[in-house]
Formats: C-alpha cells, structure tokens, sequence
C-alpha cells in the first residue's frame, strides 16, 4: 500500500529533502553514481513530497550550475522503468512515481518559462542568474536524453521565442526568450526538428524565425548574438553540432577564471 501523509509530514519530508538532494547533484558524481544515490532516497520515501522535491532540487542545482543540467538528466533516464514500477498516493489517489515526477517535473518548467507566478517580476536581462536561461537549457536536456516521452513545455517556449505563427506576445522579454531559444536549440537542436519543430513549422520557416530575430535586433548582448549567428549557421546546416549544456551556457557566459 502506498504510503499517505498528512499535510504536515508532506511539507517537513519536502523541506527535508529538497536541500538534500540538491546538495547531491551539485556534488561532482558520474550520472551512474547520482542514479544509484537518487535510487536509494526513492525507495526510502515513495511519495508525492520526493517527486515535488526531486523537482524543485533539478531546477535550484541547475541554476547553481547549468552545466550539471546533462549528468543530472542522464542519471534520472536510468530511473524511467523502475519508477514505473513504484505506486506512490497521490492526493488520495494512486498513481506511479514516475506519472507523478513527470507531472510535477513538467509544471515546474512550465511555471518558470513561461513565468507564471503571480506578484513576480518578469525576468528580462539577459545574464547568468536568470531562472528562465537555466531552465530553459534544462528543458533541452530533457528532449537530448529523452526523460519523458512527450514533453510539449521545452516547444512551446521556443515558438514564443522564435515568434513562430499565432505565438510570441512577449516583448519585454523578447531578448531572454531568444537567448533561451537559442540554447535549447544549440544543446538538442537536431532532435527538436526531428521531433517537433520541422514536423509543425517546415526548416525553412524555423531558419527564417532565427534570422529575424537577428534583423530586428531582438538580441542585443553580445555573446548571446554571437550564439546566435551559430544557432543560425547550425540550422542552416541541419544542426550537425550538438553542444553540451556546459559549452553552450559557456558561449553566453563565459566562465570569468
């Protein structure tokens, strides 16, 4: 039987482990070391609190340091069937770890992309402790290897920042969405157009989407129009490059040692 908590005990085993596990993706483990680590604290608490926390510590570890976003998914796509496996309750009903994760996961991502909490000011400066550029990386480390199998949160952020048909309303953070775009695209390019964009949009239309962004000056820092100019070349090319999160967050900001 799953096990049920009260309000109380959700909230403290969420606080609990938040902080604990994202000290452990911060550490410098393999992706088969943070799997087995990630493995055993899932089997000792099956519940909504873990998959909400494991959630949140994705997200806080990969702002710490967006080039972690690759090793971190990596050791989670080991979990995918065993989680399957694993009934945990879910607001009284029972559901799989790995159902609930991806719920969770997903709306986190969707919260922080498309910046949806209320009372928050828009994020509209393109640098390193911008939420919304690690996030968006991280959504394309979840495309490049394959955490889920339907993500529609990572797309629906490049259409807003690419202005593509009936999408793109947000002007003021015009620039922070092209950047993100743009990184997504450099990390998990190629899959995307396989999977998504090509299929919806046409590669002409994609290439054309990342040249306006370039003739209407949408990007104004410097290195991030430098990312630009490649994402743009790499498209063109049908992205034969496929950087790491690391290499392409290093191209917008560099490492300052």
């Amino acid at each position: 039987m799953p096990i049920v908590l009260t309000d109380d005990e959700w909230d403290e085993q969420r606080a609990t482990l938040v902080p604990q596990i994202a000290e452990l993706f911060a550490s410098n483990k393999s992706a088969s070391e943070l799997a087995s680590e990630i493995g055993s604290i899932v089997e000792e608490y099956p519940t909504s609190a873990c998959t909400e926390a494991l959630a949140s510590a994705i997200v806080n570890a990969t702002h710490s340091n967006p080039a972690k976003a690759d090793t971190i998914i990596q050791a989670l796509v080991l979990h995918g069937a065993a989680w399957q496996a694993i009934d945990i309750d879910w607001a009284g009903s029972p559901a799989t770890f790995y159902d609930v994760f991806s719920v969770d996961f997903l709306e986190l991502l969707k919260t922080i992309l498309f910046e949806t909490q209320l009372h928050q000011p828009k994020r509209t400066k393109v640098e390193a402790t911008n939420l919304t550029l690690s996030t968006a990386l991280l959504s394309a480390a979840i495309i490049k290897h394959g955490l889920f199998k339907a993500v529609h949160v990572p797309y629906g952020f490049a259409y807003d920042a690419l202005k593509l048909h009936g999408y793109g309303s947000s002007k003021s953070r015009s620039e922070v969405l092209a950047v993100g775009a743009c990184l997504q695209l450099s990390t998990a390019g190629k899959l995307m157009m396989e999977r998504n964009l090509e299929q919806v949009f046409g590669k002409e239309k994609i290439v054309n989407a990342l040249k306006g962004l370039k003739e209407n000056g949408t990007i104004k820092h410097p290195l991030g129009l430098d990312l630009l100019d490649d994402t743009i070349e790499n498209a063109e090319a049908d992205f034969p490059r496929s950087y790491s999160a690391g290499d392409a967050w290093a191209k917008v900001f560099p490492p300052s040692n």
